[in-house]
């Protein structure tokens, strides 16, 4: 559950700095990446892992604001396909997701 709660807040952070990257915090979004990192990272397939990795240091590393746009586009559509993913585990069969509205 905490994996799957934690993949959404990312693809959300991620999806929000994509769209508005001059206006977005990044740190809110660093912090974010870092947290998951460092807590959540080990309930995913090791596959995955990697992967997650990869994608999360790509972001940290850029600088510009225009370079990471098609950085974090690629990695909110990795996002999405993980988390349907998680979402189909058998373990979390009894307890679907609850989409949170999204403030506009």
């Amino acid at each position: 559950l905490a994996l799957r709660q934690s993949l959404w807040n990312i693809k959300i952070e991620v999806s929000k700095v994509e769209q508005n990257p001059e206006t977005a915090s990044t740190e809110e979004l660093y912090e974010k990446l870092n947290y998951f990192l460092k807590e959540n990272l080990y309930f995913l397939f090791y596959k995955d892992c990697e992967t997650v990795e990869r994608f999360v240091e790509e972001v940290l590393r850029t600088n510009s604001k225009s370079d990471l746009v098609p950085i974090l586009h690629r990695f909110g559509a990795y996002l999405e396909t993980l988390f349907g993913q998680v979402n189909m585990r058998v373990l979390l069969a009894n307890h679907p997701f609850e989409y949170p509205s999204q403030e506009v």
